[in-house]
């Protein structure tokens, strides 16, 4: 769900929920979190195109409502996912232990 802000995403988020940042340049993520019911906050850069072929961040197809981010994000020893159409989906059950 997208929240407004990342005061209102810190405050009344839950896992899967995001918004993005004041600029549009960026966007927070709430991602699962062994022992925080509603997870932590992942920020991750984001770009509508590739304009070079080394880059650092995320791949965006600039739906506001609906994102979808490329490649997957990953927490080292915690959490790897992807966010598609607005949903986010653990891609990678060995690092969350399941």
């Amino acid at each position: 769900m997208i929240r407004n802000n990342l005061t209102e995403l810190a405050v009344h988020g839950k896992v899967g929920d995001w918004c993005f940042s004041r600029s549009g340049k960026s966007m927070f993520i709430c991602y699962p979190y062994p022992g925080e019911q509603r997870g932590k906050i992942l920020h991750v850069t984001i770009f509508q195109e590739l304009k070079e072929k080394i880059h650092i961040g995320w791949l965006w197809n600039g739906d506001r409502e609906k994102p979808t981010l490329e490649p997957s994000m990953h927490v080292p020893g915690v959490w790897r996912g992807v966010l598609t159409e607005g949903v986010l989906h653990t891609i990678d059950e060995e690092v969350n232990g399941a």
